[in-house]
């Protein structure tokens, strides 16, 4: 077990309230959701901080009852779906990767999904009037006129999103549409 994990399982006489609740429940055996009586973000999930640190509480339950992860890339799953709910039974949680959390995420109805499914919600053409407001308006006044966020907006100016879209392409879609070819 990791000296972080065994940090958090021991007692400490300067553990603040939030940390002793999960000294208190690591070894929890009931399977009703065990909600977190303390702060929980504007996301409904519970957060502490330890060690100078903020963490979400899930993650720190799961350390201490079943060690740190077994590798990179892998995060706390919730068995149950209420981890926006502040649920942290460590008999709920487990070390899963991204994706096998995300399918999860999906079965329960908890995960974050576009409504226009992987292909995004612009167009091309929205991806080339959005580029070409830049340095005309600020990326917040671009994100309200098209419904999506000013860091969407960022990632479309730097390429992150729909960098496949370039000038050039945006050009020749944009003729070939007009022409009806």
């Amino acid at each position: 077990m990791s000296a972080m994990a065994q940090l958090l399982r021991r007692g400490s006489l300067t553990a603040g309230p939030s940390i002793r609740w999960i000294q208190q429940h690591f070894d929890h055996a009931d399977d009703a959701c065990l909600i977190f009586p303390f702060y929980k973000g504007p996301d409904g999930y519970a957060r502490a901080a330890f060690l100078g640190k903020g963490y979400y509480v899930h993650k720190l339950m799961c350390m201490a009852a079943h060690g740190e992860a077994p590798g990179k890339g892998y995060e706390v799953a919730h068995s149950c779906g209420n981890g926006n709910l502040g649920c942290a039974n460590p008999r709920h949680l487990s070390w899963k990767t991204k994706s096998a959390n995300r399918r999860d995420s999906n079965q329960h109805g908890t995960g974050v999904r576009s409504t226009h499914g992987n292909r995004g919600r612009l167009t091309r053409d929205q991806v080339a009037q959005i580029r070409d407001l830049k340095g005309k308006k600020t990326q917040v006044e671009i994100a309200a006129m098209f419904g999506i966020s000013a860091p969407s907006v960022r990632s479309i100016f730097t390429g992150k999103m729909y960098g496949g879209y370039s000038e050039k392409a945006i050009e020749i879609i944009g003729a070939s549409q007009s022409t009806g070819t």
